[in-house]
């Protein structure tokens, strides 16, 4: 049976082509220095029955190698309960601060009195990052509590994630908020997604992310942090970007 997923599918690129002489990530994966891997990863799993379903199947299949989780939304239960029937699933979480979508909507993970400025009018997680971003202002204690809350329920129900990304980019876009997403990540020993750095590369973190130097890149090197070379968006409802499809292709998927 096929099923449409509405999760967003990115293509992560990982190769021994970055600032360091030898690629740790390579070797963790096993992998020979100088191979150029492809990691496919889908987020939003959970978020939905669509999401969830088709994601886990293209995992069992092959065809998506990881994926993460958004622990607040209803389908959250339906991953669970695939981890727990296929321990080799590659799920991390997806952490989740906004609830984007008109009508269907979802609220944090801790208790609403604890990160109030996290809720919009209705009581649901704001549908942007940039509305995070203006309510909370510079006290991002809330934010590091439902962080926290989310990470605790995954791992209370048993589930063994592998990883941390951020749902729409909100943990990445403001210096404060990655810096916060990298502690709780060393502190619950899971590792954040997070970049190497290309001064004349087609694509670097600096281009969106000022804060993202190369002496941040190299301290999250020392401290153990997996980084990805590049990444590719896979559009939604099955219609891949053009863009990068060339380079993909060469690529080695693990």
């Amino acid at each position: 049976m096929r099923h449409v997923v509405f999760s967003a599918i990115t293509l992560l690129c990982v190769s021994s082509m970055t600032c360091w002489s030898e690629s740790k990530l390579l070797s963790q994966l096993g992998l020979p220095q100088g191979t150029r891997a492809l990691l496919v990863h889908a987020d939003d799993v959970g978020m939905s029955w669509s999401a969830d379903i088709a994601s886990i199947e293209a995992m069992e299949k092959g065809s998506v190698t990881c994926g993460s989780v958004m622990v607040p939304c209803p389908w959250f239960p339906s991953t669970l309960k695939a981890c727990a029937e296929n321990p080799s699933l590659d799920i991390g979480l997806h952490l989740t601060l906004t609830s984007e979508w008109e009508l269907y909507r979802w609220g944090p993970v801790a208790p609403i009195s604890q990160v109030p400025k996290l809720l919009d009018q209705q009581g649901y997680l704001w549908r942007s990052e940039q509305q995070v971003y203006q309510s909370v202002g510079g006290d991002i204690e809330q934010v590091s509590i439902e962080v926290q809350a989310q990470i605790d329920k995954a791992l209370g129900l048993g589930m063994k994630p592998t990883h941390l990304d951020s749902h729409m980019g909100t943990l990445y876009y403001r210096e404060e908020y990655f810096k916060l997403a990298c502690n709780l990540a060393l502190a619950n020993d899971l590792p954040f997604m997070t970049f190497a750095y290309h001064a004349d590369g087609e694509w670097k973190p600096e281009d969106i992310l000022p804060y993202y130097t190369r002496e941040v890149a190299d301290k999250l090197d020392k401290a153990g942090f997996p980084l990805i070379d590049s990444f590719r968006s896979w559009m939604k409802r099955g219609k891949p970007s053009r863009k990068g499809s060339t380079t993909t292709a060469k690529l080695c998927p693990v």
